[in-house]
């Protein structure tokens, strides 16, 4: 099984060199990397020559783009991988084995989305979790798409990146992807990649309105069942600590006295 490593790039010069060893470290032999450039300025396209001659599996694209899933989506239509894996130019693999270690385990080339865990690369904290269609759309809760392997049947099937979202157009695929029952996904508890959350996705996030539109989409789907048993357990629970408040359990006593008094009136 052929992996497809799709990295876009534009001025990452300090960065680039360590992402691509930490690809070229890889005892794995079964794949190829695409680096898709906006038309960098600065050095980033020297490196990636230098790169592109001495490893043969590496190779590259540059013209001007529409942003990082545009040059994504183009990754995707040059991969001919039967796994396609989405990297940041400021991104690393945890270790040099992970590729072997992961493809020694069955469910690659039966399961369609694979995912594990990233490590964040300023606060060093470990994040990821297994994930359903609920927790993505209730809890605003993406997989990082650093630690997700998608078989090419996926695209085939949902299409590519929606490009009206420029920040979490990944996060509306992934939706995409939870939400179709015909799509197997599989959680692995390993760390897949030491991720930059820091980059474009943390600095220019409040640009993308996709978060209340997934807001909106669990509110509009509250019918489904799952989703409404959900948010009836939680009234449950409001209702009980209402019902045990000293607030309640005093209103109450007071209603109950004030209807005694008006029944009394009444009847006289």
């Amino acid at each position: 099984m052929k992996l497809s490593i799709i990295i876009p790039t534009y001025n990452s010069a300090s960065t680039l060199s360590k992402t691509l060893e930490s690809i070229i470290e890889q005892d794995f032999l079964d794949m190829e990397c695409w680096l898709i450039d906006g038309v960098s300025t600065d050095n980033t396209l020297n490196l990636i020559k230098e790169f592109c001659k001495k490893h043969t599996f590496i190779k590259y694209i540059s013209e001007p783009d529409s942003g990082i899933y545009d040059a994504m989506n183009k990754g995707i239509d040059l991969a001919k991988g039967d796994y396609l894996y989405f990297m940041g130019s400021d991104d690393t693999f945890y270790n040099f084995n992970l590729l072997n270690d992961l493809w020694l385990l069955d469910c690659f080339g039966k399961t369609d989305f694979i995912y594990g865990d990233v490590v964040f690369k300023h606060s060093k904290i470990r994040y990821g979790e297994e994930k359903n269609y609920l927790k993505l759309i209730k809890n605003l809760e993406n997989v990082c798409h650093q630690s997700i392997f998608y078989s090419r049947k996926i695209f085939l099937k949902i299409g590519i990146y929606d490009l009206r979202f420029p920040i979490y157009a990944d996060f509306n695929f992934n939706i995409k992807c939870f939400k179709d029952v015909d799509i197997s996904k599989k959680y692995v508890e390993k760390v897949i990649c030491t991720f930059n959350e820091k980059g474009t996705s943390y600095s220019a996030r409040h640009k993308d309105n996709y978060l209340e539109q997934v807001h909106h989409l669990y509110v509009s789907e509250n019918e489904d069942v799952v989703a409404l048993y959900d948010t009836v357990k939680i009234l449950e629970h409001n209702l009980i600590s209402l019902y045990l408040s000293k607030e309640y359990i005093i209103g109450k006593k007071i209603g109950d006295w004030v209807r005694k008094i008006r029944s009394l009136i009444f009847r006289r």
